[in-house]
């Protein structure tokens, strides 16, 4: 396998702790016979994790990922970086056999966190400003209890740039799966989350008027348009780099 990546990388980054690579491309420009038409697959590099980071999993996270899937009947956790992903010839992927397929969930997960980078939405920077007191017991709250959370959306109003006179008042969200929600244990530290994330964003001119935990089938396609799904720069990057945003 690392023969194989370091071939197909071909010097552009270093694969000595690199586990597996990705393809991400559309599953019929994989395998179409015209090579002229689609000559390249996009790959992301892998890292195996023991155990996965909250802050990471579920796609909140919009520059890195843990995924957990099997290979070979064992379980195995993933972590992939935005920025190490590739272009290469699809010719070079005729002479390797795959090692596994990603189970359902996760390929989506991946394809909507791999979009996410280029469309994830922009807060006011006054907001942004404001929440800067609470973003360290934001992270904590979400390494500890975040794992079962799948995203967190909010309504802002006004969403705009305001005068320091004025408040921001914020409805949030805590989408969990259904299973999630069907397991009394495991929902309850979902709603731990939301209530920790909540106290972390109240305050300095945010006022949280309401929190909740909500099963993904209970959000409507009207809720999605009209909330801002957040990322988890904030609560995440600081534990690898001094870049700050929302």
């Amino acid at each position: 396998m690392r023969d194989q990546l370091a071939d197909l990388v071909e010097g552009k980054i270093a694969v000595d702790d690199i586990a597996f690579g990705v393809v991400v491309s559309q599953s019929c420009d994989v395998q179409s016979t015209r090579f002229d038409v689609e000559p390249f697959v996009e790959i992301h590099l892998a890292r195996s994790v023991g155990e996965p980071n909250g802050n990471y999993t579920n796609g909140k996270n919009p520059r890195i990922i843990d995924l957990e899937d099997t290979l070979e009947g064992n379980a195995i956790c993933v972590r992939v970086q935005a920025s190490d992903r590739l272009r290469c010839d699809r010719r070079r992927l005729l002479a390797i056999e795959p090692a596994a397929i990603l189970r359902d969930t996760n390929i989506r997960t991946l394809a909507n966190w791999t979009a996410k980078r280029y469309i994830r939405p922009a807060l006011p920077d006054e907001f942004n400003r404001r929440f800067d007191a609470g973003r360290e017991k934001s992270r904590k709250a979400a390494k500890m209890y975040g794992h079962d959370i799948q995203d967190f959306y909010v309504a802002i109003d006004p969403d705009a740039e305001i005068s320091e006179a004025e408040s921001y008042r914020v409805i949030l969200i805590g989408s969990v799966t259904d299973d999630v929600a069907a397991d009394q244990a495991r929902y309850e530290r979902a709603s731990k989350a939301v209530t920790q994330f909540a106290l972390a964003l109240h305050g300095n001119g945010i006022e949280v008027v309401e929190h909740v935990t909500r099963s993904e089938s209970l959000i409507s396609l009207t809720d999605v348009r009209q909330l801002i799904r957040l990322d988890y720069d904030y609560v995440s990057v600081r534990e690898d780099s001094t870049e700050r945003s929302l």
